[in-house]
């Protein structure tokens, strides 16, 4: 009898993949400014919390965060890549807050 195995997709990229990947994207000649990294919601929130990461290579300037000057988009993808042209798809529209009404305040 033969047994099955289960074959698990590959484990994400990490900070050290993400820096990879920029720096063979400049050595081909692309600029930071004109790529984005575009992360699952899970990879974002790693990379955010990873505390192995220099303070000066994440910033959030202009409510932007960007990972070695590269804008980082968060959600929307299934695989997190390194978009070297990102006006050819653009980022995801931005998941609208719900405002709970205020209670309206009771007075004796």
């Amino acid at each position: 009898m033969m047994v099955k195995t289960e074959k698990f997709p590959p484990s994400a990229p990490s900070a050290v993949g993400f820096r990879l990947w920029i720096e063979a994207a400049v050595n081909d000649g692309f600029q930071r400014e004109a790529m984005a990294l575009r992360l699952t919601l899970r990879d974002a929130a790693a990379l955010r919390r990873d505390p192995s990461l220099p303070l000066e290579d994440i910033s959030y300037a202009g409510g932007v965060m960007r990972y070695l000057g590269v804008e980082v988009v968060a959600g929307g993808v299934e695989r997190s890549s390194l978009d070297r042209t990102p006006e050819a798809t653009p980022a995801p529209p931005p998941v609208p807050v719900k405002k709970k009404p205020a209670k309206p305040k009771i007075r004796k």
